[in-house]
């Protein structure tokens, strides 16, 4: 993968992530205005704001140099007496394997508060919770959050690999 498409990657992934998680930054809220008496007033002005901002960056430089080199030793028989000398010997082989694992980002955006939701009750079911008469309540709920998330990947890596093999 290029390093073009890699920090597209990263940008694309960062706003998946900003766009998904963002509703969980806020924590949730309960709101009750019960059992108040005839003609009473409550008001209740609630306001959060939560904002997770979350910078991961990466940098890595390797460089993989590898020589391998083989032989079967060049084995010589000679100047023998009496017939022909036959030297058998393997044939030279390498294997080389080459991984680099860089750069990985991981970000989990959420709250340990819940997920964000409010719930407002004014009154009740029963008598004993309802509200007076003529009772006036108000509630002004103002939720608000901001997510960012921004994640780098840098990567240069030059491997280079020389492998020679001699089978005489």
């Amino acid at each position: 993968m290029t390093f073009k498409k890699r920090v597209t990657t990263a940008i694309a992934t960062g706003a998946v992530l900003l766009n998904a998680l963002a509703p969980l930054a806020l924590a949730d809220s309960t709101i009750t205005i019960t059992g108040n008496g005839d003609n009473s007033s409550s008001s209740v002005n609630l306001s959060t704001q939560t904002t997770t901002t979350i910078t991961q960056s990466n940098s890595a430089n390797v460089t993989n140099n590898i020589t391998s080199s083989q032989s079967t030793g060049n084995n010589q028989a000679d100047k023998n007496t009496g017939g022909g000398v036959t030297v058998n010997t393997g044939a030279a082989s390498s294997n080389v394997t080459v991984n680099n694992t860089l750069n990985s980002n991981a970000a989990k955006v959420g709250s340990s508060n819940g997920d964000g939701n409010t719930t407002v009750t004014i009154g009740g079911t029963d008598n004993s919770s309802a509200n007076g008469d003529g009772s006036r309540n108000t509630v002004d709920l103002n939720n608000g959050g901001n997510t960012t998330v921004n994640q780098n990947n840098e990567a240069n890596v030059t491997n280079t690999v020389n492998t020679t093999q001699k089978n005489w």
